[in-house]
């Protein structure tokens, strides 16, 4: 099926639409097939817009169904049978018509239903499709539909070693394959976009495996369990509540039963959950892409918006640097786009290297553990003036620096650094700077700082790498694919190291610091001397980035023009991106600085929504 029948579909229904890519929706051991399939043929990739797998049996090690109790006894007694008497169909098509005779045991009238419960639930798992006795006799009639005995012993044969392989013929491999063991589906050939989802619940395939199968895919675009008590194996297909989200009583289901039709259809008309060039153009924004090469060769991408939906040709534009993050909101409300729109904007957007956008390196893969050799030090002093320079070069305008949290400090590192860009910088504007932190507030912060000492120990010693592997970057929901989380240990320890004492210096080596700096302790960045026209903004509700610390920045900065206050009690730390309110509480006045050079008469020192 997957060398044969797949590639001739999609083939026949591309002619027959005259459509270039389709979407291919599998569940159980449709996705296997569509894997292995793709695994063969990766040409196919270009043909598939997007696919999506529910419960996909690629991975089944975990399966806890009782069925699965008998596997071993069974796989060797069957494949015995198959090889010596080439058993064909599991279920002989001449008796498909009587099978819904056989369905009508399931009907609730009938005493026997409780013999046809108990046997689909050794074959799909307990609270089989969640109580739906109409539906049970109906899967009987047309669910037990024939199959070759090859194909099961096949699904056997991946219970059995828990890898994703082609059929085992045993001491025939040799001859078959030319090696004794099946060769595996190479998963990291299926480079469509894809979406997984698992049930809870599902015994058949549990979570665990579709977990593993979604880590070893290269494109994929998220990963999503179905917390539902009781939603098993079928009830992708049988479920009652499938269609909850087209129901009137919506607003008072449960939100995790919204996943099904509804949530599909919002993938098929979300573009894939689309890229940062993607979400951008399909707001109507012009985007460019920009690679700047590091003088230690790493592979910086920038997005530029040149400017709003429609061209103005306004001059100069201002241009604008934002540091990171800022296309996460709706588009009314992210950054990026309303100061392409209202504010007349040239916008930069930068992506930090060892991030999604920018794992590339001259000589090295982010693989490598030496790769993972930096911290916002280097980001700072290295990453920041080659994109200076190439925007400057490319626009022949000064910049405006944005920033928020960890890319205020990248900043005020690259000005300490590199004074020799401050007269090239027309203003910065920090958004909870995270410079200085020692009051710190945050539960996470408080209980991993005791052990920060230990952790940079291991990563000196060890030279651990990324502290979220960039494998697993597509699983990160609460970020999404806009926002990548992937940074190196060591760029977590200084971080954490600034939490704890309350100092804004270099990376800390303890003993090794002589060696390093001539000193025992660190040297501090010096702050002092950069004039760059500033204005800090911070919240009440910030328990990462304090109000206390935030003036404490300020107090060491020669040129801050104002400190601004939000005062709005449930104003976070990254509500400064994904605020509802961020548009009259901070974005409006971003704009406005902007429109008039820094000039802060009209900005008051608290803001209300």
């Amino acid at each position: 099926m997957a060398a044969f029948d797949v590639p001739m579909i999609i083939d026949y229904i591309l002619e027959l639409t005259n459509q270039p890519q389709l979407y291919y929706i599998a569940h159980s051991m449709g996705s296997s097939i569509f894997m292995a399939s793709l695994s063969m043929f990766p040409d196919y990739n270009s043909k598939i817009k997007t696919f999506i797998g529910l419960a996909p049996a690629v991975y089944v090690g975990n399966t806890s169904v009782p069925f699965a109790i008998a596997r071993p006894i069974l796989l060797n007694h069957l494949q015995e049978m198959s090889n010596s008497y080439l058993l064909g169909s599991f279920v002989n098509p001449d008796f498909l018509p009587f099978m819904h005779i056989l369905g009508t045991l399931c009907y609730p009238q009938i005493i026997s239903r409780k013999i046809c419960f108990a046997a689909l639930e050794v074959i799909f798992g307990y609270d089989f499709i969640e109580d739906n006795y109409d539906l049970r006799q109906e899967i009987v009639s047309i669910g037990l539909s024939s199959t070759s005995v090859k194909t099961l012993l096949h699904l056997m044969q991946l219970w059995k070693s828990g890898k994703f392989q082609k059929y085992d013929y045993l001491e025939n491999n040799f001859e078959i394959y030319g090696q004794m063991l099946p060769p595996l589906y190479e998963l990291d050939k299926v480079t469509a976009p894809v979406f997984v989802f698992c049930g809870a619940e599902d015994q058949l395939v549990s979570c665990r495996d579709a977990f593993r199968l979604a880590s070893a895919l290269p494109n994929l675009k998220e990963f999503h369990k179905i917390n539902q008590q009781q939603f098993n194996h079928i009830d992708f297909l049988f479920a009652t509540n499938v269609n909850i989200s087209n129901s009137k009583n919506v607003s008072s289901a449960p939100s995790h039963l919204k996943y099904h039709e509804d949530y599909i259809q919002r993938i098929l008309n979300s573009d894939i959950k689309a890229t940062v060039p993607e979400l951008i153009r399909r707001h109507g924004f012009p985007i460019e892409t920009h690679e700047v090469t590091t003088s230690d060769g790493y592979i910086i991408t920038l997005f530029r918006i040149p400017h709003g939906k429609l061209e103005n040709n306004q001059s100069p534009k201002k241009v604008v640097y934002l540091q990171h993050g800022w296309v996460i909101n709706t588009v009314d409300k992210a950054l990026a786009y309303r100061l392409a729109d209202k504010g007349n904007c040239d916008v930069w957007l930068g992506n930090d290297r060892g991030t999604r956008y920018s794992l590339g390196h001259k000589t090295l893969s982010y693989k490598d553990y030496a790769y993972w050799n930096f911290g916002f030090h280097e980001i700072g002093e290295i990453d920041l003036p080659a994109i200076y320079d190439y925007i400057l070069g490319t626009t022949k305008s000064p910049i405006y620096f944005i920033a928020h949290s960890l890319g205020a400090a990248e900043f005020l590192v690259s000005m300490s650094l590199h004074p020799e860009y401050i007269s090239k910088i027309q203003g910065f504007i920090g958004l909870s700077g995270a410079v200085f932190q020692g009051n710190t507030s945050n539960p996470v912060f408080k209980a991993i700082s005791p052990f920060v000492k230990l952790q940079q120990g291991i990563h000196d010693l060890f030279s651990i790498g990324p502290i979220v592997p960039p494998q697993v970057l597509p699983l990160m929901n609460v970020v999404g694919n806009v926002c990548s989380p992937t940074i190196s240990l060591r760029w977590l320890c200084v971080t954490i190291m600034e939490a704890m004492i309350g100092v804004f210096a270099y990376y800390n080596y303890y003993q090794r610091n002589i060696e390093v700096y001539g000193q025992p302790n660190p040297p501090s960045y010096q702050l002092n001397n950069i004039t760059v026209p500033t204005v800090l903004f911070c919240a009440a509700g910030d328990n990462i980035v304090t109000i206390p610390d935030t003036y404490k920045l300020a107090a060491n900065l020669p040129n801050v023009k104002k400190v601004v206050e939000i005062d709005f009690p449930k104003f976070n730390h990254f509500d400064y991106i994904y605020s509802r309110h961020i548009n009259e509480l901070l974005h409006d006045r971003i704009i406005e600085l902007i429109e008039q050079d820094m000039v802060v008469d009209d900005l008051p020192n608290k803001l209300n929504a």
